[in-house]
């Protein structure tokens, strides 16, 4: 007999939604090097789901507590 391991239902990430990534800002100071400050822009893995683009169901695990 073999073990199964069950997943919990998921659903896509809000914030990502499902990529895994989000581009957020950085602001770029003036410097000696630098003439002018500016915006620019990187990606990372969302804060959320922490990069896998799906969060647990919130009514499931409100639920599946016995």
């Amino acid at each position: 007999m073999t073990s199964q391991t069950m997943k919990s239902p998921t659903e896509l990430c809000p914030v990502c939604v499902g990529d895994g990534q989000i581009e957020y800002e950085i602001t770029k100071r003036q410097t000696f090097g630098r003439d002018i400050g500016y915006i620019d822009t990187e990606w990372d893995d969302c804060y959320q789901c922490e990069g896998t683009g799906e969060v647990p169901i919130a009514d499931y695990l409100l639920t599946s507590k016995e």
